[in-house]
């Protein structure tokens, strides 16, 4: 029997890093031919929270450990539905941050005395857990990057606090695919990053532009090429019908804070305004029926895609509607397969759109993800960056794409044989560790 933890925490209420978590769960489950004791780090400050965040992963029969490592926004609850912070939010963060970064860096150098330094006997029997580990497995996801900003360093420890605990109590670590980049070079946050990651014993880029990075910027010898966990995702049939006979289109949205722009709130504005145009001209000039699609509900107002969704129904003249379920991903892809096409900004619609084999197009955001996966697919040329995301350049992209439709596919069919395939090696590739 192999205990293993799957880390960092997971949320529910983000159904594609719900996809990843479950699907790292079963990748670890064909490993060990189901002979392991895999726990998932859960998420949220109470219970509350954590049913919010974690019932469905409950309910579906997984196993829960708690988080030792909470957001810094955690005890405030957030009423705002701005995209941005308030200073007040901004100020209160860095101080429970700097808590955390004191109080964890002792369990680090001192894990003997984890009954004094962590909170209460969940946490205490989630390191137990932890300690008896075989090995962390990072799911999948985008999330180590540096920008240069005066937070990049807590950024990447926090995001990286279990690579490092692993370190610590000599558990093998596993990072499966992800993204990587941008990077601010030479930055503490950099450097540290790239030392933290030469401890794991595999670190998988879910595309080459990623694994580049890795390999010329950050000089890793442990980075192998694996493909993204959403595309071995499985249906289940939602509740949900779209029944029309004219063109469906789905778009989701987010309330992306652009940080590298010098005026973030009005390039979001032009953003959203951009999205109202789209969805307008779809519904005029091509007489489509469209639907935004909640892709993301939380836990903050940063990751909360119905405050974008909202800020551009406000400005559409033309009709369209909003779904937004409480069912899983599973459900979720099932109502994209449903769509003649997607516009995706949250990458992982365009994903579980693409597993049924409908044509979407990125917004592409945040790194080298929605770019990198789809050259990946011989398909970058149905990316537009959210940066230039004018109503202009997403009508080329959907009259492109509908013209392309059927080499669209079969790109598509092609890429998820060879997808299986490079499971299967990652598959052989990591249960060699165990040998």
């Amino acid at each position: 029997m192999k205990n293993i933890a799957i880390v960092p925490a997971c949320t529910d209420l983000n159904r594609g890093d719900q996809a990843l978590v479950w699907e790292s769960v079963y990748f670890a489950e064909d490993i060990f031919k189901g002979k392991t004791d895999v726990r998932i780090i859960d998420t949220g400050d109470t219970d509350e929270e954590r049913f919010i965040q974690t019932n469905q992963t409950g309910k579906e029969g997984f196993k829960l450990a708690r988080n030792i490592l909470g957001h810094p926004r955690r005890g405030r609850k957030s009423k705002s539905t701005a995209a941005h912070d308030d200073l007040l939010n901004i100020f209160l963060m860095i101080t429970t941050g700097v808590c955390d970064f004191v109080r964890l860096s002792l369990l680090i150098c001192f894990p003997q005395l984890y009954k004094i330094l962590l909170s209460n006997k969940e946490q205490v029997n989630s390191f137990l857990f932890l300690k008896s580990c075989d090995a962390y497995f990072v799911k999948g996801g985008g999330f180590l990057h540096t920008y240069g900003k005066f937070t990049d360093f807590y950024y990447i420890w926090y995001q990286t606090f279990y690579i490092l605990l692993g370190w610590r109590l000599n558990v093998k670590v596993f990072i499966l695919p992800n993204s990587f980049g941008p990077f601010q070079r030479n930055s503490l946050a950099t450097r540290y990053l790239s030392w933290i990651l030469t401890t794991c014993k595999i670190v998988y880029a879910r595309e080459k532009i990623s694994k580049n990075v890795l390999e010329n910027e950050l000089k890793l010898k442990n980075v192998h090429y694996g493909p993204d966990f959403g595309y071995f995702i499985k249906r289940k049939k939602s509740n949900i019908k779209i029944d029309s006979n004219k063109t469906k289109v789905a778009i989701t949205a987010r309330p992306y804070r652009f940080p590298k722009s010098e005026n973030p709130e009005d390039k979001y504005i032009e953003y959203i305004d951009a999205m109202a145009k789209f969805s307008d001209w779809l519904v005029r000039e091509k007489n489509c029926e469209v639907y935004f699609i909640t892709q993301v509900q939380g836990p903050s107002s940063h990751e909360n895609d119905n405050i974008a969704i909202s800020d551009i129904r406000q400005r559409t003249k033309e009709d369209n509607m909003h779904i937004d379920i409480e069912g899983d991903y599973r459900e979720l892809a099932d109502i994209y397969s449903q769509f003649d096409l997607v516009t995706g900004t949250r990458f992982h619609s365009v994903i579980f759109s693409q597993v049924f084999n409908v044509p979407a197009f990125a917004i592409a955001y945040g790194g080298n993800k929605s770019r990198g996966i789809m050259k990946e697919l011989n398909l970058e040329k149905y990316v537009v960056d959210i940066e230039d995301a004018s109503d202009s350049l997403l009508m080329e992209m959907y009259e492109n794409i509908t013209i392309h439709r059927h080499e669209y596919i079969n790109e598509l069919k092609l890429s998820k044989k060879v997808f299986e395939e490079e499971r299967l090696n990652m598959l052989n590739m990591v249960r060699g560790y165990f040998v």
